[in-house]
């Protein structure tokens, strides 16, 4: 009885999705003249202001990063100089603020690299020395921000590491994840399982409905193979890394 409901929630979501595909995909051929004329706009906006808004968002970003690594740099200050309950209410908000922090800064390199190439001319300057003059300024803004959130999470790691000297491992190496997470107790082990399954589910999805409508760019944008070859990757990578990991993990 409960393989039959599966089968029927499964055909259901296919059919759930199908419809929702045909709605989009009816929905972007009525408004194609519209959503042509506002990317176009956006479009022309970029190529205008586009090193303006880059660099108001990287500014903006700095902005906040800093101020949360000194907010809580300042938290680990009170906890040691606190006692008892007042060093553990400390101890808390540091917790939260530092990894709202590594969040917030990992969030900010995304954004800068992907608004720096939405920005960036797809005609490269030759011998234009004005449209020279803007790639290269583009380019700079978009290196030097992500470079900054890149050092920033850096620092973050190494204030939590000043506060836990338990915590192992190098920020800046490509082993670091493994040797931080082994330094971790096991209560943090099980919050790092559960928040990166939650994450892998959610991308799994975000990536799939992203390769749909990469699906409708193609036939009503003619964006062409490239999108969905790209996402199709990324999932497929993503589905095989994750099955390997728990096959891995079954034999132990």
């Amino acid at each position: 009885m409960k393989t039959g409901k599966s089968y029927l929630k499964l055909l259901g979501a296919l059919v759930l999705g199908g419809i929702i595909g045909g709605a989009l995909s009816m929905m972007v051929f009525l408004q194609y003249d519209q959503i042509i004329h506002v990317a176009m706009g956006a479009e022309r906006i970029l190529d205008h202001i586009g090193i303006v808004i880059e660099g108001i968002l990287v500014l903006g970003f700095v902005t906040v990063v800093t101020i949360l690594y000194f907010y809580s740099r300042s938290l680990w200050k009170k906890e040691e100089a606190a006692m008892d309950e007042e060093a553990d209410l400390y101890g808390e908000k540091f917790e939260k603020w530092s990894q709202i922090g590594v969040t917030v800064s990992e969030i900010a390199a995304g954004s800068i690299i992907i608004i720096g190439f939405l920005t960036l001319s797809p005609d490269f300057p030759n011998g234009n020395l004005a449209l020279a003059g803007t790639f290269l300024t583009n380019t700079s803004i978009m290196l030097i921000g992500a470079i900054y959130m890149a050092i920033i999470e850096i620092m973050y790691y190494h204030l939590i590491q000043k506060r836990d000297p338990q915590k192992k491992g190098d920020p800046s190496s490509f082993s670091f994840n493994k040797k931080w997470l082994a330094s971790c107790d096991e209560t943090e082990k099980m919050v790092i399982y559960q928040a990166g399954y939650k994450g892998f589910s959610v991308m799994q999805i975000l990536v799939l409905a992203g390769i749909v409508i990469a699906g409708i760019g193609k036939f009503d944008f003619g964006t062409g193979n490239f999108p969905i070859v790209l996402l199709g990757i990324v999932w497929i990578g993503g589905n095989l890394t994750f099955g390997r990991k728990k096959m891995r993990g079954l034999r132990k």
